[in-house]
């Protein structure tokens, strides 16, 4: 009986902590790895230049958004190219990644195959 006690302890308290990080997604994390390197170099020559992120609002990619509420997307103003019920494809700058990220209907953001800018 103290072995199944001591079992049940351990496992609330090695456990419990694991499985309540897991279900706070950070918004980072969201973002495919493509992406997420294109914003740290915008972010890295931003600083250097030490100017505004004018130029990521120029350029934009194509990518899959895997969302809950299609519509919300459309709503904050994404350029919207097909709609499935659980994910849409969009045409966003790395600005609009990073505020997509933050939503909570969002669940992943997924780079295509072939990442290309489309400038506007």
């Amino acid at each position: 009986m103290f072995a199944r006690a001591m079992i049940t302890v351990l496992y609330l308290v090695l456990l419990t902590p694991v499985q309540v990080t897991a279900q706070q997604t950070i918004p980072d994390n969201k973002i495919d790895w493509p992406f997420r390197r294109l914003i740290a170099e915008q972010k890295r020559a931003d600083s250097i230049n030490q100017c505004s992120n004018r130029d990521t609002l120029v350029k934009k990619y194509d990518c899959i958004i895997h969302t809950t509420q299609p519509g919300a997307l459309k709503k904050k103003g994404f350029t919207i190219l097909a709609v499935s019920p659980r994910a849409v494809t969009a045409r966003v700058t790395l600005t609009q990644l990073t505020i997509a990220a933050a939503m909570p209907e969002v669940k992943f953001i997924e780079a295509p195959e072939y990442l290309k800018m489309h400038p506007q």
